[in-house]
């Protein structure tokens, strides 16, 4: 305001060399473009930044946006050529991929974005290339992420890049679990005997105060079949398991299809109940000491394929007929987000109408397609991991717990990380394990022959116990802080207590 613009011009640039002399060259860059509008001061600090500073990607960033900005593309041409030359350092090709991608995306001249998308390709092969003979990594994915960047409409390549890692995948030793050296069975706190003639139990999940068990009753005589679903109580036996109905005609003729149950975690909601291109199902209400209606969400459609409800209110929904879509519902029953699913859906999922395994938190959704695990959340921050096997079951980690995903394989299954991506098998021998994660982060794997026991905790998975099953389960239920409990096929509900 004083007019003293030569006086206000050596304060800042004084200011501008300060910040250099202490490393933080994207802040003395700007205050010499802005403040002293001197580019090629601001040019010349940028480069400075790369590589080997902690600033190093964010000033080649900016060092591409001010030669953008005044028009020197000429310069850029030659600073990709210097930067991607036979002096590049391997440990330098990720984080210079990944701005050329960025810049390959957004630069303002059209033939420059060309070069730049050529030149990311080149240094990314080239890396990729002198690692042919090892096993996927997390950099390998963040380079091919550069590459999909470059065409993001392009599915094709994105497929490429998936069938790349997983070969890659395919070359890696199996790593499994670690023994603990001592090892405690889990014992038997109590247990329940579900009604079981005529009826077939399909599927059991739990909240914090009851169970809910989902089956077919036959009758001898009738073609048709009734759905009835089951509530218990967890704390003893002080009030006897309730039952509802839906009799035909609702369950008129459908030859058994696939059943959804999703109750509310903290039984703060309604029970969802489903049937996979069926009708929708009326309420059903549950009297007891806490009353709770059972029906088929309003928003559910015959295409609907998967259902799950979050402690928060939140319901995820998957559906669809010729293509899968997510859809994501409030408590009071608005649509939240609605979205197409992309990549390679398998075609029975679609065209048998099988419902996909899905995995429900606050946060997001985990959804096992084939051999694709997906997590999903509603800000489109997606992230797939490719496994060697289809997945078949999954379960997950407790809520606000460190994200960790069991997924189960038709001979045993994996244990996925999802921060770190670190993978971990589990249970060989057991043929199409039920899973569940205790609130304490124990994965518990059940089949015909066997109960096992993993610790999942401090990023590893350690084998700890095992004993006899006691049939076919039909789910596996997390219960309390260190306990699950099985439902078998011949309706005995069994509650274990893990040791601590």
């Amino acid at each position: 305001r004083l007019e003293r613009h030569e006086e206000a011009v050596d304060a800042y640039r004084k200011a501008a060399d300060i910040c250099c002399d202490k490393g933080n060259y994207l802040r003395g860059a700007k205050l010499y473009e802005e403040q002293c509008h001197d580019a090629e001061t601001a040019l010349v600090t940028l480069r400075r930044g790369w590589p080997g500073t902690s600033q190093s990607q964010d000033c080649l960033r900016a060092e591409f946006r001010l030669l953008a900005k005044e028009g020197r593309h000429g310069e850029t041409e030659q600073r990709v050529r210097e930067l991607t030359g036979p002096t590049l350092e391997s440990r330098h090709i990720l984080p210079l991929s990944e701005v050329l991608s960025e810049t390959a995306g957004n630069y303002p001249d059209e033939i420059l974005r060309d070069t730049v998308a050529d030149a990311t390709r080149v240094i990314v092969s080239r890396k990729l290339i002198t690692s042919r003979n090892t096993t996927a990594t997390t950099e390998d994915r963040r380079l091919l992420k550069t590459i999909e960047q470059l065409a993001p409409e392009d599915r094709l390549l994105h497929r490429d890049c998936e069938r790349f890692l997983q070969e890659r995948e395919s070359k890696q030793p199996v790593q499994t679990y670690r023994l603990r050296q001592t090892t405690t069975p889990p014992e038997v706190c109590d247990r329940w005997q579900l009604p079981s003639e005529g009826i077939q139990w399909q599927t059991a999940k739990a909240s914090n105060r009851h169970f809910y068990a989902l089956g077919f009753r036959e009758t001898p005589g009738f073609p048709e079949n009734s759905l009835v679903l089951l509530r218990g109580n967890w704390n003893g036996h002080d009030t006897f398991p309730e039952m509802v109905e839906w009799k035909s005609p609702v369950v008129l003729h459908l030859s058994k299809p696939s059943v959804l149950l999703a109750p509310s975690p903290n039984d703060s909601q309604d029970i969802w109940v489903c049937l996979t291109n069926g009708p929708p199902l009326p309420e059903r209400v549950f009297s007891g000491n806490k009353p709770q209606s059972a029906h088929t969400p309003p928003w559910a459609t015959r295409s609907t394929l998967a259902l799950a409800q979050t402690a928060n209110g939140v319901s995820w929904a998957i559906s669809g007929q010729e293509m899968l879509l997510l859809s994501v519902f409030s408590a009071d029953h608005v649509p939240i987000v609605t979205r197409a699913l992309t990549g390679d859906v398998p075609q029975e999922i679609l065209a048998q109408g099988r419902t996909p395994t899905i995995h429900a938190r606050s946060e997001g959704l985990v959804l096992g397609l084939g051999n694709r695990l997906i997590f999903l959340d509603a800000n489109h921050r997606d992230m797939e991991i490719s496994l060697a096997n289809p997945i078949i079951g999954l379960s997950g980690s407790a809520p606000h717990s460190r994200v960790r995903v069991a997924a189960s394989f038709q001979d045993g299954g994996m244990v996925i990380w999802k921060d770190t991506q670190r993978k971990r098998h589990f249970g060989h021998g057991l043929v199409a394990p039920q899973t569940a994660f205790t609130v304490t982060g124990k994965l518990v794997a059940v089949d015909q022959s066997r109960i096992e026991v993993y610790n999942t905790s401090r990023n590893d998975l350690v084998f700890e116990s095992s004993m006899p099953s006691l049939g076919q389960p039909v789910s596996v239920m997390s219960v309390e802080r260190n306990g699950f409990a099985v439902l078998y096929e011949n309706g005995e509900l069994i509650h274990y207590r893990i040791a601590e």
